[in-house]
């Protein structure tokens, strides 16, 4: 892999920077022999943002903006899967003193499927109800549903907007303790 991150420095306490990463991806299960090239793919992520640090070091901010484009292992059935993502990140922590932090964060991030649909178990419908407990397996788009309802392909169960506040505290011995509100917007459950 290789990776490429210039930082401009604005000003002091405000940093630019820019990054580009390409690495290998596995594309076979710690079972299975390694067959080649063919058992691994390639990740690509471009990243931009801008972090600071203000009023004596007590405050932090952060925003990004990535993509990426990568090849995933299907575990199922071991098959390469072809997906892109995109998404959008800002974090802001307050440092009052040693001990006390709050730390609140939130993202938005989408990732599409770019190849064929993957073995998935799908619902059969009223017709066959009992069948293999009312699923069965399919890699394709057979009643069409998927073009219908999710045509962009967006992978299920990835969150598009999760959001975060956590109060921590660290005692001087080194132990601490956090807690807060956590946020998961829906997510498709199914292709």
């Amino acid at each position: 892999g290789a990776a490429f991150s210039p930082i401009i420095t604005v000003t002091e306490g405000l940093n630019l920077y820019a990054t580009v990463n390409y690495t290998t991806t596995q594309l076979f299960e710690s079972v299975n022999a390694v067959t080649g090239g063919n058992s691994f793919g390639q990740a690509l992520l471009y990243e931009v943002g801008a972090k600071a640090s203000l009023w004596d070091n007590t405050f932090f901010a952060g925003i990004a903006a990535y993509y990426f484009d990568e090849n995933r292992l299907e575990a199922q059935v071991g098959n390469r899967l072809d997906v892109r993502g995109e998404g959008l990140e800002v974090e802001l922590t307050w440092v009052p003193n040693r001990n006390f932090s709050l730390l609140a964060t939130a993202g938005w991030q989408r990732v599409y499927l770019r190849s064929g649909l993957p073995f998935r178990f799908q619902d059969p419908g009223a017709r066959l109800p009992l069948v293999a407990g009312g699923n069965f397996a399919s890699s394709g788009d057979p009643t069409g549903l998927v073009a219908q309802n999710n045509p962009d392909k967006i992978i299920p169960a990835v969150p598009e907007l999760t959001a975060n506040l956590f109060a921590i505290y660290q005692f001087d011995n080194g132990l601490g303790a956090g807690m807060g509100p956590s946020f998961r917007s829906s997510q498709w459950l199914n292709y």
